[in-house]
């Protein structure tokens, strides 16, 4: 135990009754504490490391985090090695693969949204926003807030094609996110635009940029066909 934290359990093998003489145990117990203060300080550390990679409203990782990862992948790296360096910063196994598809999500007329009903409620939206892409995803990939209302979602190991099979589950998602429950899910209904690529986790930098351009490509239709009941998607961008 440290700071009344129990961190585990240390069992000792015996032979007989009182084995271990009473130095011994001393001993031991002595071990055991310097070891629950070791664990303690891990953990306090990985706490830390965490909260430096986060976003505090939406819980996505952060732009930091993603300047670590287009450092990393831009040395010559083999699926495993990729695999590995995931699965210790976020924490899910994913299925070894040099590729990935990248998605760039931005908040359709955000600002507006944030005059109409308030900062707090557009605070409130980004949070069930993400919270609804995260539901879509599963383990099949993870979150980035890019800044302000844009977001990334990188998909390792998936192929574009598949997850734009799949994309519709996340619309109705979007769809049905109430903010403000005095009003009609209707009027607080937003829209996203979205634009995606796919290629080696080498070119992620790149990735970005194209994902980003095919995004701004669908804004520009959705600005001009707005529909408050639809989530427009520029499938040809994608």
């Amino acid at each position: 135990m440290f700071q009344q934290e129990v961190f585990g359990v240390m069992t000792l093998k015996i032979q007989y009754p009182n084995f271990y003489s009473p130095t011994e145990l001393t001993l031991m117990n002595k071990v055991a504490q310097r070891l629950s203060g070791i664990l303690y300080s891990a953990q306090l550390y990985y706490q830390i490391r965490r909260q430096a990679y986060t976003d505090a409203l939406t819980g996505c990782y952060n732009r930091h985090f993603l300047t670590e990862l287009e450092t990393y992948t831009t040395q010559p790296l083999n699926p495993n090695e990729i695999t590995d360096y995931l699965e210790e910063k976020v924490g899910v196994v994913f299925p070894p693969s040099e590729k990935l598809s990248l998605l760039f999500i931005d908040v359709d007329r955000f600002k507006d949204y944030n005059d109409r009903f308030g900062h707090a409620a557009g605070d409130e939206l980004l949070r069930h926003l993400i919270s609804a892409v995260n539901h879509w995803l599963a383990d099949r990939g993870f979150t980035i807030r890019f800044g302000g209302d844009e977001f990334l979602v990188l998909l390792p190991g998936l192929n574009l094609e598949d997850v734009l099979d799949d994309i519709s589950r996340l619309q109705e998602n979007i769809n049905n996110i109430r903010c403000i429950p005095d009003l009609p899910l209707h009027a607080q209904q937003t829209s996203l635009s979205i634009g995606g690529t796919e290629g080696e986790w080498m070119r992620l930098k790149d990735l970005v940029n194209e994902a980003d351009q095919h995004m701004y490509e669908q804004k520009k239709i959705s600005h001009r066909n707005f529909r408050d009941e639809n989530m427009d998607v520029n499938w040809e961008s994608l």
